[in-house]
């Protein structure tokens, strides 16, 4: 049973039968919420049942699970072959372990279908028993029984440590799955005391109103806890006078607000003593209370503090994340989420932005929850949303006069263009030490398809039947591809229209400007079947060809096997993410190219103007 230790644990569903507060929901499968993500977004319209329905799970200690390592038929599997190896050697009493309980192995069988257990007992007792495993491997030559064969125990101790280190892996089956620290944070939350006192009234209000029932949500140091803003003075002035860990959990919180929202200037936060609210320190502006920031960075803070300081996992359960957020602050919220995934969260949100986003985002499941009613008969319905749904928007009441619009876009061919530009406009901010601009906040992308082109003009005066751009969205920056002088008077018309914002590559195609280290190391191995050197490739002849870069390498390696009929390269998307899965290590060095430094300079330049 082999396990990938470079994933981080989560939840890929939960089995909730038997439990009262789920009675009233449908599933696509038998009250069973699947194909879970590390984020997981629960939408529909108002009174659809999604608030009710995280709050329930939020307190839920009864339910079955699977998990992205392995499931629960796997590891009776093993269950059942060990034991077995253990009856026929009889090793059970020579190595003074304790017996299978019976429960553990049946808890597996009849009707569950692969799912754990949640229940803290069974996790315990699989604890003990691996530990007592780990110490007889430790201990072996103390407790081999007399006349066995030394050289026979020795195989069966490293076999069956390995065995046991792949199938009860320490993250995954710690006390903690099935029991993890759960933070609900609830609408009702900010950073201003509604009196003058110590008592956070918004927790209190919270428990009483949902969670009445639960007295451990109550008690510092239980598994759940509400988390609404109040909190943070007290959380903060202990993290400051904790461990040197502590305090730098602190500077990195600082760090994150620097770079993501505050144009890269430094940001302290201040528990200022004899006060009762938190102090934020903005680059070289006087300090002031916090809650004098606008709305949406207050929350902000409140929904990202603890999954920083939180390093072992935990699950979020956060209620409408996206209240008073730009659209780019909500795709760096995603962000955070996605790179803290030693965590899990389940959120609601009315959010079409975040929607939008989560097309982008592998690690992101989305839910859509509707009412039916029939007469005093009132279910509702969960099912999961796996592409892009107009459903959903229709039951968000979204239209297109909902969109706001940021104050640069960037005109691209295709996708690919728009994934390979991202990357190489993050590098450049990075190598050149400049302001991060934050997508969808200061600029946005556009892909218009190649001769679609022809459908749109940029040209105010245009009284053409052409779909006019800037009607539309921001002011524009036009890239096309090499072979727009080849098609008709594309290059003249559109260079007339945008003059400096339309920007021609030297080359066929955005493929072709690939740094080298990038390139060499994705097609690696095809070279060295066919038995052909890697460096062969020459960034100075593939960086301005005019044809496409699969068949520039299909012609260093003498055999069709990257090209596609029109020269690029096959599966464009595909060879793209694995192009940006590599320049995303940060252990891969590779820099941006002399074109790409001139290209990423010109969209740099335009943005920042239409930003200032």
């Amino acid at each position: 049973m082999e396990i990938d230790n470079s994933k981080k644990l989560f939840y890929t569903a939960l089995r909730l039968s038997g439990t009262p507060q789920f009675e009233t929901y449908d599933f696509e499968n038998t009250r069973t919420l699947t194909n879970l993500s590390t984020v997981n977004i629960f939408v529909g319209a108002n009174n659809s049942g999604k608030s009710r329905f995280l709050r329930s799970l939020f307190r839920t200690t009864n339910f079955g699970f699977r998990t992205n390592f392995f499931n629960g038929s796997e590891f009776r599997n093993f269950l059942y072959q060990t034991k077995s190896d253990y009856a026929d050697e009889q090793l059970l009493e020579k190595c003074k372990l304790i017996e299978f309980d019976p429960p553990l192995i049946e808890h597996f069988q009849k009707g569950n279908e692969g799912y754990f257990t949640s229940s803290a007992q069974f996790t315990e007792q699989l604890r003990i028993l691996v530990q007592q495993w780990q110490q007889f491997a430790r201990n072996n030559l103390h407790l081999i029984a007399p006349g066995a064969s030394q050289m026979w125990m020795n195989h069966m101790i490293n076999v069956f440590s390995d065995q046991w280190q792949g199938a009860v892996h320490e993250t995954s089956f710690s006390p903690k799955i099935g029991n993890e620290f759960r933070f609900y944070i609830p609408i009702l939350r900010g950073m201003r005391p509604l009196q003058n006192t110590s008592s956070n009234e918004y927790r209190d209000r919270t428990v009483n109103d949902y969670f009445s029932e639960l007295t451990a949500i109550k008690r510092p140091g239980e598994n759940l806890d509400v988390f609404t803003g109040l909190e943070l003075y007290e959380n903060l002035k202990k993290q400051l006078l904790g461990e040197p860990q502590d305090r730098a959990a602190v500077r990195n919180f600082e760090n994150f607000l620097k770079v993501s929202f505050f144009d890269g200037k430094h940001v302290t936060l201040i528990p200022k003593i004899d006060q009762d609210v938190v102090h934020i320190k903005i680059g070289t502006e006087a300090q002031f209370p916090i809650f004098l920031l606008g709305d949406g960075l207050q929350n902000l803070i409140i929904i990202t503090y603890q999954m920083f300081m939180k390093k072992q996992r935990c699950l979020f359960f956060i209620e409408e994340p996206d209240l008073s957020m730009h659209p780019g602050m909500q795709r760096a919220f995603l962000e955070e989420m996605t790179r803290h995934n030693q965590h899990q969260y389940f959120l609601t949100t009315h959010s079409n932005h975040l929607l939008d986003m989560s097309s982008e985002f592998k690690e992101m499941s989305v839910y859509l929850f509707s009412k039916e009613s029939k007469e005093d008969n009132t279910r509702f319905k969960v099912s999961q949303a796996l592409s892009p749904d107009s459903n959903i928007l229709k039951e968000l009441g979204v239209r297109n006069s909902s969109v706001f619009l940021t104050n640069a876009t960037i005109w691209v061919e295709g996708v690919t263009d728009r994934l390979y530009l991202r990357t190489y406009l993050n590098k450049y901010s990075d190598q050149a030490g400049r302001r991060k601009f934050r997508e969808d906040y200061h600029f946005s992308f556009v892909e218009y398809q190649g001769s679609n082109l022809t459908h749109w003009t940029f040209d105010e005066k245009d009284q053409s039947t052409k779909i006019k751009a800037n009607h539309l969205c921001g002011h524009s920056f036009l890239i096309a591809d090499g072979d727009v002088s080849n098609k008709g008077t594309r290059r003249a018309d559109y260079g007339k229209m945008l003059g400096e914002r339309f920007y021609i590559l030297n080359c066929k195609e955005i493929e072709n400007l690939i740094p080298p280290e990038v390139l060499k190391e994705i097609v690696k191995d095809e070279f060295k079947r066919a038995d052909k050197d890697v460096d062969l490739i020459d960034y100075s002849k593939y960086s301005v060809s005019e044809e496409g870069l699969g068949r520039y390498l299909d012609k260093l390696l003498g055999k069709d096997e990257f090209a596609s009929e029109s020269g690029t390269v096959k599966g464009k998307v595909n060879f793209c993410e694995k192009a940006i899965e590599l320049m995303a290590q940060s252990d891969f060095e590779w820099k941006l190219t002399t074109p790409l430094n001139e290209l990423c300079e010109k969209i740099y330049q335009f943005i920042l103007k239409q930003n200032e």
